[in-house]
C-alpha cells in the first residue's frame, strides 16, 4: 500500500474522486482511509504542504494536487484548500478516558474492529486570489494567484496646451483645461504558503518602480521598464496542522501605461506631460532633481518572489 512522506499508510475509499466543474473553477475531493487519528493528523500535514519537519530540521513539502485529468484535456490545477479528519467508525463508544481531566487533554482511541481506523476527506480547488486570475504554483511549494483591475487616470493640463481644430488653430484659455486619459492597471498577487516572508526586501522595495521590463510569475505580461510601482505588502500568519508557522503575502502594485505623443513608446511614472516642446517632439519627459534623483526610484522587482531571483 502506498505510504505518504511523514510514513503513513493509505487507501482511497469506494467512491472517491469526486470532480466538478463550475462557473467559479474547478473543485475536487477524495477520501482516503489510513489506520488511526493519529495518522490521519500526519496524512493532513503532508496534504497540506508547508514545513516537513524532520527531526530538527525544516525541509519544504509542497502542497498535494489533484491527479492530471486525461490526456486531451486540460491540467485540472486543483490544490488542497481543506482537510478533515474523523473516526471511521465514528458510532462506536470510545475507550475509557483514562488520564483525562478536561477537554483539552489528550483524545483516547477508538475500539480498532475490522475496516476501522481514520476517515481523511480532501476538497482540492482551483486556488485564486478572489474573484478569478491565474495561479501557479512555484517550484519551492508555494502558490502564487494574480488578480487584476484596470482603469484610468485623467490629467488635466493648461488650456494654453491646446489649440482649435489643429496646431495652426488659436490656442484655448486658461479656463479651459482638457484632460489626458492614461490607462492603469492595479495588479494584486497572492502568495501563499510562504515559510519565511522577505520583510527586507519588501521594505526596501516599497515605493519604487522596476528597474527594467518585468514579467510576473504568473499573468504571463511583460511591463516595460518604470511603469509598475510597489505599493506595500498585506502578510498574513498562520499555523500549519505540525505547528510551525506559514504565511500569506499579498503584493499590490499599480501599473501605468503613458502613450508618448511622438515616439510611439511607453512611457511610466518617471515621465510627465510637458506642454512647451515644439512640433513633433516627444511630449512626454522624464524629470529628475538637482542631483539627478527621479521622483520614484528603481528597484528589482524579481527579489520579491524567489523562483524569479
Amino acid at each position: 500500500m502506498p505510504t505518504s512522506p511523514r510514513g503513513v499508510v493509505w487507501e482511497e475509499l469506494e467512491g472517491s474522486p469526486e470532480w466538478q466543474q463550475t462557473l467559479q473553477g474547478q473543485r475536487a475531493q477524495r477520501i482516503f482511509r489510513v489506520p488511526s487519528l493519529e495518522d490521519g493528523y500526519k496524512l493532513a500535514a503532508d496534504l497540506w504542504g508547508g514545513i516537513l519537519l524532520v527531526g530538527a530540521v525544516k525541509q519544504r513539502a509542497t502542497v498535494a494536487q489533484f491527479p492530471a485529468l486525461p490526456e486531451g484535456l486540460a491540467e485540472s490545477g486543483l490544490l488542497v484548500t481543506e482537510v478533515s479528519v474523523q473516526p471511521m467508525n465514528g458510532d462506536a463508544p470510545k475507550l475509557p478516558a483514562e488520564g483525562m481531566e478536561s477537554l483539552e487533554d489528550r483524545h483516547v482511541d477508538y475500539p480498532d474492529p475490522p475496516g476501522a481506523g481514520a476517515k481523511v476527506t480532501v476538497t482540492y480547488e482551483s486556488v485564486t486570489s478572489g474573484g478569478g486570475g491565474p495561479q501557479q504554483q512555484q517550484d519551492d511549494g508555494t502558490v502564487i494567484s494574480l488578480r487584476t483591475t484596470t482603469g484610468a487616470e485623467y490629467l488635466t493640463v493648461p488650456g494654453r496646451t491646446w489649440h482649435w481644430q489643429n496646431n495652426t488653430g488659436p490656442r484655448l484659455d486658461d479656463d479651459i483645461a482638457p484632460g489626458i486619459l492614461i490607462p492603469t492597471e492595479q495588479l494584486t498577487f497572492t502568495w501563499s504558503r510562504v515559510v519565511t516572508p522577505p520583510f527586507d526586501t519588501i521594505e526596501s522595495l516599497r515605493g519604487k518602480v522596476n528597474n527594467a521590463a518585468w514579467t510576473p510569475p504568473v499573468g504571463g505580461r511583460s511591463h516595460v521598464s518604470e511603469t509598475v510601482l510597489f505599493l506595500g505588502a498585506t502578510i498574513t500568519t498562520d499555523t500549519q496542522p505540525d505547528g510551525t508557522e506559514i504565511s500569506t503575502v499579498q503584493y499590490d502594485f499599480s501599473a501605468k501605461t503613458v502613450h508618448g505623443t511622438a515616439s510611439g513608446t511607453i512611457f511610466g511614472w518617471n515621465h510627465f506631460y510637458r506642454n512647451d516642446l515644439p512640433s513633433g517632439t516627444e511630449h512626454w519627459v522624464n524629470v529628475t532633481d538637482e542631483d539627478n534623483n527621479p521622483p520614484y526610484q528603481l528597484g528589482d522587482f524579481t527579489t520579491l518572489f524567489p523562483s524569479q531571483a
